[in-house]
């Protein structure tokens, strides 16, 4: 028979997990529609219902609850892409079904990736408080993208395994030259460069041929309509 204790500890944990989630959304939802830099804290404990000092049993500031949109988007990416690795789908289908889920995460928390790292900041990183924020992403977030790589570089592997990719070049050479490209159209699509569509996923076709095929001309080749 399992201990009351035991059942009583588990539904704590949820109900914790349930308000955490709770506060994150309504910090989504006040930066997107307010901006992240003139947000507070007692705004988002109001949009999730509770007491500032309610919020500060979760976090410590709204850096923290920034922070805490991007990994849970990186989590969940992370083990979309164990499970599709898992499901014993050919090279081909997994790297598409891969790069829809990136495509769509980089949609979700584009905004963030852009106020952290360039384009029309909206964070003063000289400022102290500024650089706690981007040390607390450093902490929690590039962990989470190492693994994220090491995951692709698994897919890689498979990828030469079947003959589809070059065996001449590492597989984390691979995945680098996938992530690198991904990265490059995320943000020309979030700062507009060159009038680029918006929609990361109305890429994808283009993103696929250049990782499989370059930017070398070829004759015979695939072309990109």
């Amino acid at each position: 028979m399992v201990p009351h204790y035991s059942t009583s500890i588990e539904r704590k944990a949820r109900e914790r997990e349930l308000r955490r989630n709770e506060i994150i959304q309504s910090a989504k939802e006040i930066f997107l529609k307010k901006s992240y830099m003139f947000t507070t804290l007692e705004e988002i404990a109001n949009k999730a219902g509770f007491s500032k000092s309610a919020v500060y049993r979760y976090f410590n500031s709204k850096d923290e609850i920034l922070v805490a949109i991007v990994e849970d988007s990186l989590v969940s990416l992370i083990n979309f892409l164990k499970e599709t690795l898992k499901s014993g789908k050919n090279f081909m289908d997994s790297l598409e079904l891969i790069l829809d889920k990136i495509l769509q995460t980089h949609e979700d928390v584009g905004w963030i990736y852009r106020l952290i790292h360039g384009g029309k900041y909206e964070v003063d990183f000289e400022n102290t408080k500024a650089n706690n924020l981007l040390c607390t992403y450093r902490e929690k977030v590039i962990p989470k993208l190492e693994e994220l790589i090491g995951i692709l570089t698994s897919l890689m592997s498979k990828g030469m395994d079947e003959k589809i990719l070059r065996i001449d070049i590492h597989p984390f050479r691979h995945a680098l030259a996938l992530f690198g490209i991904i990265q490059a159209f995320s943000f020309a699509c979030k700062l507009n460069l060159n009038s680029l569509p918006n929609e990361l996923i109305n890429h994808k076709k283009t993103i696929i041929s250049l990782f499989l095929n370059g930017s070398i001309y070829k004759k015979d080749g695939l072309q990109e309509k």
